[in-house]
């Protein structure tokens, strides 16, 4: 999970706010490797708003779509989907 450094508390921002979104769905209904970067041929879908306090604590909530990803040839499981959309997801960490 990969944020653009220009993101600022207090704001959303959209389209390739989200840099880079790695992830392994277990779930037998989309089972499978996913993957999304920004690139200079594709754009991440997606939407991210920024918090910060006063202790240095960083939080944020997003929706984003994350496309299979090619990590193996031939490694189309049967759960794999042409996009799994992430929705009220949330993180947060310290400065």
């Amino acid at each position: 999970f990969m944020l653009d450094k220009a993101l600022k508390p207090g704001e959303t921002a959209g389209e390739n706010s989200i840099r880079q979104i790695e992830l392994v769905s277990h779930t037998s209904t989309t089972a499978g490797y996913y993957f999304t970067k920004k690139s200079s041929t594709s754009n991440v879908q997606c939407e991210v708003t920024l918090a910060k306090d006063e202790d240095g604590w960083v939080a944020g909530s997003f929706w984003v779509v994350v496309t299979p990803a090619d990590r193996w040839v031939g490694d189309l499981r049967p759960g794999m989907i042409a996009e799994l959309k992430l929705e009220n997801g949330v993180f947060s960490f310290r400065r």
